[in-house]
């Protein structure tokens, strides 16, 4: 299966396990940086990743309005936890949000706007970042 998320082309291929029927392996194969994702699942839940990772609609984009130490100030209201992801860098960092304001992992911060991408969304765009996350 060959999927495309804007500029990220991802080659999919699902196999099944031949001791657990019921346990499929999918490998996703990034072409832009030549990495790979293996994850196992249940056979149930196959579907609704793969559906999960074509229809990333809910990564924003945000501005940095003020950082000092780890408290950071932005933009928009947001209410969880993720990665802000600096594209030109490749440079990821952990953070979470109460409102406008939220706590972040690492006080360096390349530039002033980065792509907000959450927890719950796969991960294919921190493929090729250095990630600097929560311990």
């Amino acid at each position: 299966m060959r999927a495309e998320n804007g500029k990220i082309r991802l080659y999919i291929k699902i196999y099944r396990s031949k001791k657990d029927k019921n346990i499929n392996l999918i490998i996703i194969h990034n072409r832009n940086n030549k990495k790979d994702i293996i994850k196992t699942m249940h056979r149930n839940k196959t579907k609704i990743y793969l559906k999960k990772l074509m229809y990333t609609e809910n990564i924003q984009k945000i501005k940095i309005v003020k950082i000092v130490n780890r408290k950071i100030q932005i933009n928009k209201k947001l209410h969880s936890a993720g990665w802000l992801y600096f594209p030109r860098h490749r440079y990821a960092v952990g953070v979470a949000f109460f409102g406008d304001k939220g706590i972040v992992a690492s006080p360096y911060i390349p530039s002033a706007y980065a792509w907000f991408i959450p927890l719950d969304s796969p991960i294919i765009y921190l493929l090729d970042a250095d990630v600097a996350d929560f311990y």
